[in-house]
């Protein structure tokens, strides 16, 4: 898998790639010569399911769902529907919000035998374009990449497991698993570029800035998962944004909202040590505070003169 850069969100190539790999020899004889199975799921790829799609901006390409491919519906349905928004955004370059919800009513609707599909268009569509009119959106090609890429990033070993065990793991749950919120990524972005509009070096900078969240959030992921609900970024730099130039000297917050209703010590100390230090970068400093869950749920439902502004911040992390 490595040998790929995927356009797909990795849980639609795991669908489309790995149960036809399961029943091969390669497969089989995995511990004797991996190599084999690299071979099988090149061959994969390479078929009728896949295409290569050719970012506008340059860079390398990417392996694609080809058109018209029907998605597995065990599949995460905001997953779904945003890759049909980008099969919609490749073709007509850019669209109405109107536009985007005809389409994925009429292509996610026959999918699932007439059962009606509804989305939030203009946060789903804001990872892959960027609004240039009241409702109008145009593809935005390093959207894609950076946020695709990003979503690889918190779940490498996922081509690894068999989707199967998994989806009855979480079922026996009842619970999603926790994994970054691409619609609050894109929100964050663009509230500080918004923020930046004078800034030159605002990519080199917000860049910078995504390395630090990525570890830090990684870092939940991998250490801390079990015990929390979502992490949001709060405070004035979620809300209206910030001046990255005036790093590490504003307020860059993350709310951590547990699941359950203790706070202890113990873990603050945790977070402290384990988390929010050593990120590498000494011009980024991240705060954090803990919340519970019945505490979040306070604050979104009071008026924003009570609450926190807006209600609950940006969901960065959450579980689907």
């Amino acid at each position: 898998m490595a040998m790929y850069i995927l356009g797909a969100d990795i849980d639609l190539i795991t669908s489309g790639v790995v149960q036809q790999v399961l029943n091969s020899r390669a497969f089989e004889e995995y511990q004797e010569n991996p190599d084999s199975v690299n071979g099988d799921v090149r061959q994969v790829l390479n078929g009728s399911r896949f295409a290569t799609w050719l970012p506008p901006n340059g860079g390398q390409p990417l392996k694609v769902m080809a058109p018209n491919q029907t998605f597995d519906q065990s599949l995460d349905a905001t997953d779904r529907t945003r890759y049909a928004l980008f099969e919609l955004l490749r073709e007509k370059d850019e669209v109405t919000e109107g536009e985007a919800t005809q389409y994925l009513l009429a292509h996610l609707t026959a999918e699932r035998n007439g059962e009606e599909v509804r989305a939030d268009v203009p946060s789903l569509i804001r990872s892959l374009a960027q609004q240039v009119g009241p409702h109008r959106w145009r593809f935005d090609a390093k959207r894609v990449t950076e946020y695709k890429q990003l979503r690889l990033f918190f779940k490498l070993s996922g081509a690894d497991a068999l989707r199967e065990r998994l989806e009855v793991s979480s079922r026996a749950r009842g619970e999603g698993p926790l994994r970054p919120n691409m619609e609050g990524f894109a929100l964050l972005r663009d509230r500080l570029r918004e923020a930046n509009g004078n800034n030159r070096d605002f990519d080199s900078q917000y860049g910078r800035l995504l390395e630090v969240l990525q570890t830090i959030l990684l870092r939940l992921v991998n250490g801390c998962k079990d015990q929390i609900e979502q992490v949001l970024a709060i405070g004035e730099w979620a809300e209206s944004g910030t001046d990255l130039r005036n790093s590490p000297y504003d307020d860059i917050v993350l709310d951590i909202v547990l699941r359950s209703q203790d706070r202890s010590f113990d873990f603050y100390w945790q977070l402290a040590e384990e988390v929010f230090t050593d990120v590498r970068d000494e011009d980024v400093v991240v705060q954090f505070q803990v919340s519970t869950i019945s505490e979040w749920q306070q604050a979104v439902s009071l008026p924003p003169a009570e609450g926190r502004p807006e209600g609950s911040g940006i969901m960065l992390l959450g579980r689907a």
